[in-house]
């Protein structure tokens, strides 16, 4: 069926060839001709010599090295976020605010245990102050005097003990950021019953980014330290390099690695998922010719023609790597080839009449 459908697609290519040039098929004659009217179609170029830039492609994620997780520190409800998602904030920013029954239930037992050791400490300190006097006046021993200022030193210790606790109770019910970074993976939404210890969300430093990337790096490559190009929206790469090369691989086999540079902490955000390709190395002096030269078969098998003194002889090849419009060629070309870099395909089909038959 799929040699079918590519048979009755080379058809289809060959009459609008026909209709717009108005050329018709060739005679089963000499295969290395071409028809006399696609002779101004055709475009010749000898191959030149260009170095190539060795390259292998990854695809990776930004992410932090350095995430905060920020949790709850007591439980709650949460009662307002105060923080946009995906925002930068800086230190001490608040982030959420808890309450709840169970928050205003502890408020309130806090309160109560301090209002009941206040009038204590009152009498407790007009005790001391009555013990001095007796002291004084010698109708106490000091030893009274002594146990009432224990006794006063236990109750003012307990009652600032409480204050302590109502101080830091309250201030965990205000989750502030505690470091500059972005506001994001929020994992909770208003109303939302929480513990202590639960995440809430995470606060990510803009400035300490790296790309976690996977790739299929040629054999004998080390990675370490090699150059890599970040593609961005703006069409145009900026450079980074490989920081680390993680121990292990992905189900698939393939490598993980860190990419890390000043030019990922200004032009990137955590989540953003990007691509790009790692510099292997250089092959200079390649002969070149344009990648239009290049003809492909039902097979993928590449050819060229090239000009020879009675027409045009296709040859099959080799092709290497590809820079821009230029492909490199490995094998099956010479120097002074006079190389079809358009028309290549018009010469290609022009006996497929005699080849390809629509199946009954």
């Amino acid at each position: 069926m799929k040699r079918h459908v590519r048979a009755a697609f080379c058809i289809f290519l060959f009459i609008v060839f026909l209709d717009l040039c108005w050329i018709a098929p060739a005679p089963a004659g000499d295969a290395k001709k071409a028809h006399t009217m696609t002779k101004g179609l055709i475009e010749t170029q000898v191959p030149v010599k260009r170095d190539f830039t060795l390259t292998c492609p990854w695809f990776g994620r930004v992410e932090s090295r350095e995430t905060n997780r920020v949790k709850a520190l007591t439980d709650g409800e949460i009662l307002a976020i105060k923080a946009p998602d995906e925002t930068p904030v800086t230190r001490g920013t608040l982030l959420f605010t808890l309450g709840g029954p169970r928050v205003e239930g502890r408020l309130k037992s806090l309160n109560a245990e301090i209002a009941a050791l206040r009038p204590r400490v009152l009498i407790a300190r007009q005790n001391v102050r009555l013990k001095k006097e007796a002291v004084a006046q010698k109708i106490a021993k000091k030893e009274t005097l002594l146990s009432a200022e224990q006794a006063l030193f236990t109750l003012q210790s307990s009652l600032e003990r409480m204050k302590l606790q109502l101080a830091v109770f309250r201030n965990s019910l205000k989750i502030r950021a505690r470091m500059d970074g972005l506001f994001t993976g929020r994992q909770v939404s208003k109303g939302q019953a929480v513990h202590t210890g639960d995440v809430l969300c995470e606060i990510v430093p803009l400035k300490s980014l790296r790309i976690v990337a996977t790739l299929f790096p040629p054999r004998g490559i080390r990675l370490k330290g090699c150059k890599v190009l970040i593609h961005t929206a703006a069409g145009r790469d900026i450079a980074a390099s490989v920081a680390t090369v993680l121990p292990r691989h992905t189900r698939k086999g393939a490598a993980i690695i860190w990419i890390e540079g000043k030019t990922v902490n200004h032009q990137f955000s955590p989540g953003e998922t990007i691509s790009g390709v790692l510099v292997t190395g250089v092959q200079k002096g390649l002969m070149a010719i344009p990648v239009s030269a290049i003809i492909r078969d039902q097979d993928e098998r590449p050819f060229i023609f090239v000009k020879g003194p009675k027409g045009y002889i296709k040859r099959p090849v080799k092709t290497g790597p590809i820079s821009g419009e230029w492909v490199g060629i490995l094998s099956g070309l010479q120097e002074k080839d006079q190389v079809v870099i358009h028309g290549g395909y018009e010469l290609f089909y022009r006996h497929f009449n005699k080849i390809y038959k629509v199946a009954d």
